[in-house]
């Protein structure tokens, strides 16, 4: 991409410095970026930056150690607690000035994300329904500490060439009070011949990324640019996390069923943030073909530019204009660690399943793909999931 150029990522992350080229093709939520340079800034000014280099040289050259797990919970602690300076302030305050009022997402942007190697999708935070400046700080402390969570430290683990300590922007963004949300790939993944595939929801598109959702699915043959077909989602339920203690709230939305969690901040009571309970038998197209037709073009046309296989996020408005959110390369992380370097139980003809664990360390036991299979026995499981729902909590 044009302007996703080394100095670019180095600045403003890899999720910004890809935004900000999508800006100049395609409709893009106002936003800002808070630059690698103010966190790295701030490092310095508390005293930390030798210490974080010296951690994440460590960690890149595989050693493992209490005393390091000891650093980083450390270094996370100093990162939250410690006071901003002046400059900090400042260039918070310039980045919250540069977004339209309204309410705001901040979305993290490190150094390393989005890489053709590795995209670290998941791994850093976001955080969603900003609607003032002090939130905005405390989102900035959040999303800055998350580059030292167990999870990426974890994933850090497994990507090879990695000898520069990360670095965090932090992008601050309006959110679209989204009707539709969805992903499209330019290569669509069980597909051989050149075919676009999109993935649409209802509502926010958190569940869809984080795969606790099942989406409707749209072919397009971009060869001939006719859709090919079209599956429909299976009908997920999503239960918000709700502080304030109260029962599920029932909603309607285009006639469906929609099961939601009322959140204890009022701000986020407009976002619709559940997923239809759709019945078996019936059908409910989330994007109309024209519509498919639409986000096939314009994600087409910029990911010609970007030379690469990408995929990207797209979100739809009330007014059905869409909006484009992310830029992707698609990973080709799982071919990061040699075949010769894997352990002599990962041989491919061993391998059953591939994914990212939600958390680190070595697990051993008996393998699971659906909870009611789970015998009554007190010996180890080990459940495989392509999604969670709140049916399965009793079972975790």
């Amino acid at each position: 991409m044009s302007s996703s150029n080394q100095t670019d990522r180095s600045i403003m992350g890899g999720k910004g410095a890809s935004l900000q080229d999508m800006a100049e093709y395609l409709r893009v939520p106002s936003f800002a970026i808070l630059g690698t340079q103010v966190f790295d800034n701030f490092l310095k000014e508390i005293g930390l930056s030798k210490s974080y280099s010296r951690y994440f040289s460590l960690k890149c050259d595989g050693h493992i150690s209490i005393d390091l797990e000891i650093v980083r919970q450390k270094l996370q602690a100093i990162i939250l607690a410690a006071p901003f300076s002046d400059y900090t302030t400042m260039k918070l305050e310039e980045a919250w000035s540069r977004v339209p009022s309204g309410l705001k997402v901040a979305r993290s942007s490190a150094s390393v994300e989005d890489h053709g190697d590795a995209s670290w999708a998941g791994q850093f935070l976001t955080r969603f329904g900003i609607a003032t400046f002090d939130e905005w700080v405390s989102a900035v402390r959040e999303i800055w500490v998350s580059i030292l969570g167990a999870s990426p430290i974890a994933y850090l683990e497994t990507v090879k060439g990695h000898s520069e300590p990360p670095l965090m922007a932090v992008i601050l963004q309006n959110i679209v009070s989204p009707l539709a949300s969805g992903l499209f790939f330019v290569q669509a993944p069980n597909q051989t011949a050149p075919t676009v595939q999109i993935d649409a929801i209802y509502g926010l598109g958190i569940p869809l990324v984080s795969g606790r959702a099942t989406p409707e699915s749209w072919i397009v043959d971009s060869a001939q640019g006719i859709i090919k077909n079209c599956e429909f989602g299976g009908g997920s339920t999503i239960l918000l996390d709700d502080q304030s203690g109260s029962l599920p709230g029932t909603s309607r939305f285009l006639g469906n069923s929609i099961e939601i969690r009322k959140d204890s901040n009022p701000i986020l009571d407009h976002l619709w943030t559940g997923l239809p309970v759709v019945s078996s038998w019936l059908e409910i197209e989330v994007l109309s073909k024209s519509k498919v037709m639409q986000i096939y073009e314009e994600g087409l046309l910029y990911a010609q530019r970007s030379k690469c296989l990408v995929e990207m996020e797209w979100v739809m408005d009330c007014d059905q204009s869409v909006h484009w959110l992310q830029c992707r390369p698609i990973t080709r992380h799982q071919d990061v660690v040699p075949a010769d370097e894997r352990t002599s139980i990962t041989h491919d003809s061993d391998v059953i399943i591939k994914g990212i664990p939600a958390s680190s360390g070595t697990v051993s036991g008996t393998v699971w793909f659906h909870s009611m299979d789970q015998p009554n026995t007190n010996n180890d499981i080990i459940l495989f999931k392509p999604y969670i729902t709140p049916s399965d909590i009793p079972d975790l």
